[in-house]
């Protein structure tokens, strides 16, 4: 998989998780803000924005996985048929 299609993946799985979610990641994850500072952003205690960013990564893991956002799972059966 291309770099671009992987980050188109990763943009539209953002796009499908909560608010909260993503205001933690892109600022702790692309903003590399520390907790501390992401806490202070959010209005947040420290212990909510790691929950936020724990709750995110396992959303995003979820529908990263093939076939979450409606691409085809590759062919994993025993002899190539399903």
């Amino acid at each position: 998989m291309d770099d671009e299609r992987a980050m188109s993946r990763v943009r539209r799985a953002v796009a499908r998780i909560p608010t909260d979610q993503q205001e933690a990641l892109e600022l702790v994850v692309w903003s590399q803000c520390s907790l501390e500072e992401a806490s202070s952003v959010l209005g947040a205690p420290v212990s909510t924005l790691k929950s936020r960013l724990f709750r995110a990564r396992r959303n995003l893991a979820d529908l990263l996985d093939p076939g979450a956002l409606g691409e085809d799972r590759p062919d994993d059966s025993p002899g190539g048929a399903r």
